[in-house]
């Protein structure tokens, strides 16, 4: 690592248990900020991602304090590493946002004990006022933190496992295992880093779609919206792919033969392998899309109760866009699946 580069920590969430760390080169790396955390929600768990970057790049405007600027320039690389780890693995990696709210706590003497006998109202439960935030000590067991330097870690490396197999294995946010990483994720990452400024912009569009899907599936809100980010993410693609293309138009109705609807089937068609269901399944998945975005048929969850065949629809379909949009990446159907 140069003089020049700064090194930023920040403090993040997954949605699943983490022991070990991983790390990308000289450009970042994360880490679980106490391995040995233990009673605390997979949703939630914390970790450290750090990242070097040259300060220089950072545009100021005299203006203004250079302390919003150098926020700013930290912000946007932090989420580009964050989309990118939530499109190239199962998981989900998310900051917390500013929200405040009541809340009664789970672990004082006065909480947990007492939520799990209640019946009805407690009163000696007492809600408090407070923000979303995570402050609290990093395990020096573990983690020797340097100033302006990669951290010194005494961690296993986070587990990979055969990326065929990865992305073929439903729901491993679910289970209790540690998170795993696919053995490719250094190929995505160095792709994406090789990608047109330009390519960049409308890969990361799409992958922030993506990542807009998986936060209301976990917070099982509005599924028919998530549902709509995951197809908004390949159409996103699929409009680069035919950039710049001349599109030919019906000399009766002088309407593009191309229409949305054909590029998105035929952007699956390219990018994964020949299935005989495939067409077929193609086609449904995008009449339900059409049908929350036009004719506002909403899944019966986002309605009524939850219902568990919407999360499976959902589950099953992320599974294809995910390994779509990674073969994308790599421009090769035989990538990953």
């Amino acid at each position: 690592m140069t003089e020049t580069k700064t090194v930023s920590r920040w403090t993040v969430f997954v949605n699943s248990a983490i022991s070990g760390y991983y790390r990308y080169k000289n450009e970042f790396q994360i880490y679980p900020l106490d391995p040995s955390l233990k009673g605390v929600a997979n949703l939630h768990r914390p970790l450290c991602i750090e990242f070097c970057y040259d300060p220089s790049k950072i545009k100021i405007d005299e203006r203004k304090p250079k302390q919003i600027y150098k926020f700013d320039h930290e912000n946007s690389i932090l989420r580009e590493y964050l989309f990118l780890l939530n499109v190239f693995t199962q998981y989900l990696f998310y900051l917390y946002d500013s929200d405040q709210c009541w809340f009664f706590p789970l672990s004082s003497e006065d909480g947990l004990d007492n939520i799990k006998n209640l019946k009805g109202y407690n009163e000696h439960i007492k809600s408090c006022w407070g923000q979303k935030s995570f402050n609290g000590d990093i395990n020096s067991d573990f983690i020797s933190i340097k100033e302006n330097e990669f951290s010194i870690l005494k961690l296993e490396k986070i587990k990979e496992e055969q990326s065929d197999t990865y992305f073929n294995v439903y729901g491993k946010r679910l289970n209790s295992d540690p998170v795993t990483f696919p053995s490719d994720i250094n190929l995505y990452l160095d792709e994406y880093f090789k990608f047109t400024k330009e390519k960049k912009n409308d890969f990361l569009s799409a992958v922030s779609l993506f990542t807009s899907g998986m936060v209301l599936r976990d917070n099982r809100s509005h599924l028919s919206l998530s549902f709509a980010s995951f197809i908004s993410s390949i159409e996103t693609l699929s409009a680069f792919d035919y950039k710049g293309k001349s599109v030919e138009k019906c000399s009766e109705c002088n309407q593009e033969r191309y229409r949305v609807s054909k590029k998105f089937r035929d952007f699956f068609e390219f990018y994964i392998k020949e299935d005989k269901d495939l067409a077929k399944y193609i086609k449904r998945i995008y009449s339900i899309r059409s049908k929350i975005l036009h004719n506002g048929q909403l899944f019966l969850s986002d309605i009524k109760e939850n219902q568990f065949s919407d999360i499976l629809e959902i589950e099953h379909m992320i599974r294809l866009i995910r390994i779509s949009i990674i073969n994308w990446l790599l421009k090769s159907k035989d990538r990953v699946v």
